[in-house]
């Protein structure tokens, strides 16, 4: 259950709000846009998808457009579902001219596709009218799939994106001569050993000696600021890749995990001049956490993309150390700037009771 929200602003100030539904295929319950006004004011919200009521409502999958259309007692036959080939809206209507209604599929509009009468489909149950329309069916009859990439969620999309992934694990990396660092959490343990176990393959592939891979293990994905933190204290890594998986629950302990080792993870970059790989999966459930780490058909390992980061981004680090000393970790007491300031005042307060001492 429950729903999942992403709020947009763009750069002319045209707000988009979008709710989907948290589980393994999420759907689209609400898309909504709000432009500014003329005088720079907050404008209205406009619905292209869902309603401001439960009365008039659309969802969209990967395959159809359903609305559904609540409170509606009348026998099925009563329903005649038509398209108005002029102005490409779908009309709903009653035999006993109780309801009436006309739409439009913005996203078919966009694309300037046709709607097909055969595409469409309705039943009804419970008072509630449900009519469909498959988008599937209209590109695959136009020979478009590869063209044709809707504003929902497209058929298209995972083609791009697993090309891109195949794109980035192509790279040819040399780390002969590296020391890398990886930090592993405990829980869901088939998840985090399948990434593991990808990155430390990518890196071994790179030349990066057995011996020179360190490995610490923290109870949970909280912990691993700290963890990285002391194993970059104590094996001289040139950089380190934290691995865990945050699944979403029933309440708000995900985002604040994710919040709280986000800022950790980026804390540690800035604060010891050792890159540290954002390797956390932060899912709305097990079924992606299993894609994400090449367990499932289709599915891609993220480990090999942290593995190759981390190269990088070392001799990133190796090259600018070159031409500025390099910024040594606050935890070694030497660099630390509260030591030094410490010692300072110490220093002149001494120097100051001698002083005094004398002219007594």
């Amino acid at each position: 259950g429950g729903r999942s929200r992403i709020h947009t602003t763009f750069a002319d100030g045209v707000e988009m709000v979008e709710e989907y539904t948290a589980d393994s295929r999420p759907q689209i319950l609400v898309r909504r846009w709000k432009a500014p006004t003329t005088l720079g004011g907050d404008g209205k919200w406009e619905f292209e998808v869902g309603e401001p009521t439960p009365i008039f409502l659309c969802r969209e999958s990967t395959e159809v457009w359903e609305w559904r259309v609540r409170n509606l007692p009348y026998p099925k036959d009563t329903y005649l579902i038509t398209i108005d080939e002029s102005s490409q809206e779908l009309i709903i209507r009653t035999t006993n001219k109780k309801y009436f209604k006309r739409f439009r599929i913005p996203a078919m509009a966009r694309a300037n596709l046709p709607l097909d009468r055969s595409a469409l489909s309705h039943s009804h149950s419970n008072n509630t009218l449900v009519i469909q329309v498959s988008f599937a069916s209209i590109v695959m009859r136009r020979g478009l799939v590869a063209l044709v990439i809707l504003d929902t969620i497209s058929m298209h999309a995972d083609g791009v994106k697993k090309a891109a992934l195949e794109a980035l694990s192509s790279r040819v990396l040399d780390g002969r001569g590296l020391r890398i660092g990886i930090c592993t959490t405990e829980w869901n343990k088939e998840i985090i050993d399948a990434l593991r176990d990808g990155a430390i393959r990518t890196l071994t592939a790179a030349g990066v000696a057995t011996d020179d891979i360190i490995v610490f293990k923290a109870p949970g994905a909280y912990e691993l600021p700290f963890t990285a933190s002391r194993l970059i204290l104590s094996e001289n890594v040139d950089a380190v890749i934290c691995v865990g998986c945050l699944i979403k629950g029933e309440t708000m302990h995900f985002e604040y995990i994710c919040e709280a080792v986000t800022q950790g993870i980026m804390k540690l970059n800035l604060d010891t001049g050792v890159p540290v790989m954002f390797g956390v999966l932060a899912v709305l459930n097990e079924k992606q956490a299993r894609a994400r780490a090449g367990l499932e058909e289709g599915g891609h390992n993220h480990g090999v993309e942290w593995a190759q980061t981390a190269i990088e981004m070392a001799q990133l680090r190796a090259r600018t150390a070159k031409k500025s000393a390099a910024k040594c970790p606050y935890h070694v007491i030497p660099a630390c700037p509260f030591v030094w300031t410490t010692a300072l005042a110490v220093l002149g307060y001494g120097l100051h009771l001698v002083v005094c001492r004398k002219h007594n």
